[in-house]
């Protein structure tokens, strides 16, 4: 599992035109709403991608992103901070805390909240 691979390119179900770097993580900011409808950094219906691709491109990715984290728990280090948002998996606030004493348990609540 080499994420970095993807810098410089679109990530899988890409919202924005900015390419993936150091900087911007694969899910940029996406959100599946309760409704379930897509909302990118609080915008509604981000290019108007229907929310049954949004369903797919995240149950693909983020069902990736935990199966790797399934069969190699340090692979937590090449999904912690590089590919997805640190600050997003670490939120203290009431409603957005993610479960768990350390990073791995935080980091597989993440990408398993973004599966249900």
């Amino acid at each position: 599992f080499a994420p970095r691979k993807i810098e410089n390119s679109f990530g899988f179900g890409s919202t924005i035109n900015q390419k993936v770097t150091t900087s911007v993580h694969y899910d940029y900011g996406c959100v599946l709403n309760f409704d379930g409808k897509l909302s990118e950094f609080g915008r509604p219906n981000p290019q108007n991608l229907p929310g049954e691709v949004s369903h797919l491109a995240f149950f693909q990715t983020f069902g990736g992103f935990c199966l790797n984290m399934i069969m190699d728990p340090n692979s937590v280090t090449n999904l912690y901070h590089p590919v997805l948002a640190k600050h997003s998996i670490d939120i203290q606030e009431a409603g957005g805390r993610m479960v768990g004493i350390d990073t791995f348990e935080r980091t597989a609540q993440f990408c398993y909240a973004r599966l249900m």
